[in-house]
């Protein structure tokens, strides 16, 4: 007989247990909370009369998994053979930056800058690749990445012309991540009348962006990308509202309240086209570089709880509260996800891998392929296969199910139909994957899901209703 899984947590306000069978969360009383503790503890009910209304109600069931599997696995050769949504294309590992926190810095154990560039060849053989793919898929996409993709701009144009030549009767998007520095006359051109998407760096005012957006040569980034910026929004307005958003990395010499007042006040942006990230940790050597000043709490948490009263409709939308709406994604889909109380399967796996070359397929400068471009390419066991040897489905498989690798702790953890995380979250410094690396990563989960579990409800306590509050907000 299965046990039954459960996690009691609790708020300022209320006490609650979240229900793994059905993924969801009830409300409970002192009484029934300390029951439950011991349900939580030994996955048996000693007091069903205690717990009658939970048990009338479907709660309370012993799990029916019986194994660790992704539910997309019998269809992973239909998809990768019809259905592939987004080419990545690195036409380049230069860079003319150095940026203290990038992935390729030397600041970090799995990348470092290096000479590489792809050539046409091998860029059509993965556009070639990636169309027989996607005959079934509603749109394509070729995406350009780098380094600096800009610096191989005769490569992005041939690549462009050749994917229009042969897409057929399809829509194509051609989206690029960028530094900004590269948008000159002919560029902004290109770009506009090929309705490229782009994601541009900007890490918020002159002073917090110059600090680590640093040009090769020395110096700061930003009077030119401000300049380059004002050049594509005064050459196609429409263009550039539409299209162009930015990534703005917090780091430990941000000050949050000046690149808040910055992207506020500036005309060249809206709330809805800034996103915020902090430096990514995975694999960094030095941490200081990720560490968040106090102050800098102090003024997130205020525009945090400004942007959840105008979400209630307690106070109004200002520059700032909607600046921070994006960071209230994640308990919405949870709310969403929780509200479908959807029963266990036999079968299933954590949440967090996506369909690895579905999704996206990233193709090397060389042509090897990986999941996507957050994963080292200097790491062979993300690799995916190549253009001249095809996808490689062992390791599809492997990324699709590397749950199977702690089944037993998976299946018996309350956590798992809520926990996500893909292969690209873990420090795994290029070695090979563990079991201890999976365990590391599964109690990191386990405290987010906590988190969001009680922000949440919290939010909820307070009139919270998933959409019926989001009418208007954004």
């Amino acid at each position: 007989m299965g046990k039954i899984l459960i996690k009691c947590f609790e708020t300022p306000m209320q006490k609650y247990f979240y229900d793994r069978f059905f993924n969801t969360i009830v409300m409970v009383n002192d009484e029934e909370y300390e029951v439950l503790k011991e349900v939580e503890k030994t996955g048996k009910i000693q007091d069903e009369e205690s717990l009658r209304m939970f048990l009338d109600n479907g709660l309370l069931q012993e799990t029916v998994i019986e194994g660790i599997e992704h539910p997309e696995t019998d269809r992973l050769k239909l998809l990768t053979e019809h259905y592939m949504e987004n080419l990545i294309l690195q036409v380049t590992q230069q860079c003319n930056m150095r940026c203290n926190y990038c992935a390729y810095s030397g600041n970090y154990f799995n990348r470092s800058h290096a000479s590489n560039r792809m050539s046409f060849e091998t860029a059509k053989k993965a556009i070639d690749f990636y169309l027989a793919r996607s005959d079934k898929a509603d749109a394509i996409y070729v995406s350009f990445y780098g380094g600096e993709p800009l610096l191989e701009f005769e490569l992005i144009k041939q690549c462009v012309d050749y994917t229009l030549e042969h897409k057929g009767d399809k829509t194509a998007g051609f989206p690029m991540t960028t530094n900004g520095t590269l948008l000159t006359e002919e560029v902004i051109k290109f770009l506009v009348k090929h309705k490229f998407t782009l994601m541009i760096s900007l890490d918020g005012d002159k002073e917090s962006h110059d600090v680590n957006r640093i040009f090769k040569t020395g110096g700061g980034s930003f009077d030119t990308i401000l300049k380059n910026l004002k050049a594509l929004k005064k050459y196609d307005e429409k263009y550039y509202k539409e299209n162009v958003m930015f990534n703005c990395v917090i780091s430990n010499t941000t000050d949050f309240e000046r690149v808040y007042k910055f992207y506020a006040e500036s005309d060249l942006f809206t709330p809805d086209s800034v996103s915020f990230n902090y430096v990514n940790k995975i694999g960094l050597k030095d941490d200081n570089i990720s560490e968040i000043t106090q102050k800098n709490r102090r003024v997130e948490h205020l525009a945090y709880i400004k942007m959840v009263l105008a979400v209630l409709g307690k106070r109004e939308w200002d520059a700032q509260s909607r600046m921070v709406r994006r960071q209230l994604q994640d308990v919405e889909l949870l709310y969403d996800q929780l509200h479908k109380h959807s029963r266990e399967a036999k079968k299933t796996h954590h949440g967090g891998p996506c369909i690895p070359s579905v999704r996206r397929l990233f193709v090397e400068t060389n042509g090897t392929f990986f999941p996507c471009e957050r994963v080292s390419e200097e790491d062979e066991e993300m690799s995916i296969g190549s253009i001249n040897t095809g996808l490689d489905y062992d390791k599809l498989d492997f990324f699709l199910n590397h749950g199977k690798m702690i089944q037993g702790n998976c299946m018996s953890c309350w956590n798992l139909r809520t926990c996500t995380f893909c292969l690209s979250e873990i420090s795994k410094e290029n070695k090979k994957l563990t079991e201890n690396m999976l365990f590391r990563q599964c109690e990191i989960s386990k405290k987010k899901t906590l988190s969001q579990f009680r922000r949440l409800c919290m939010l909820a306590e307070l009139g919270y209703r998933g959409n019926e509050n989001l009418l208007g907000s954004r």
